[in-house]
Order: C-alpha cells, then structure tokens, then sequence
C-alpha cells in the first residue's frame, strides 16, 4: 500500500523493486493518490508509477491488473482506507 507519494523519479529504486516483487510474488499493490489539479485517473498514475519503476511497455499489461488505485480529494467521505462507501 502506497499513501500519498509523488511517484518521482528520484524515488526510482524503491518503485522498481515494489514492481519486481509484485511481478515475483504474484502480489497486488494499493496506490492511493490525492486529486490534484493534474486531474489523475487510474490509467495516468499507473503510468506514471511504471515509468517511475522503469517497467517496460510488454511487462504494463501484466502488472496492471495487480495494481489497485484509489483516487481521493480532501472532500471525499472518510471510511477505511480513504475507500468510498458504497
């Protein structure tokens, strides 16, 4: 589970290896990011997160489906997790 980070490059050795061990572990990866001007969607910060783990293009279809984004603003409903109520 990630909270709140900038997914920058500076950061790029940590993201890689979150991406090798879900790739290796056959895990799931939470990335909960705050709305921000940017205007984020699901498909944006999971590019963002593969370019920042340096994850090739044949290797994004796969590690897709293992990752879960949940997109936030400060006025969204506060349950577990930042989850929205049903």
């Amino acid at each position: 589970v990630i909270f709140g980070c900038s997914l920058g490059d500076s950061d790029g050795w940590w993201w890689r290896n979150i991406a090798k061990a879900i790739k290796e572990r056959d895990s799931e990866l939470i990335i909960y990011r705050r709305q921000d001007s940017v205007g984020h969607t699901d498909a944006s910060v999971k590019e963002r997160f593969f370019d920042a783990a340096g994850v090739n293009v044949h290797e994004r279809t796969n590690l897709a489906g293992m990752i879960r984004i949940i997109i936030y603003e400060d006025s969204t409903d506060r349950v577990f997790l930042n989850t929205r109520r049903p």
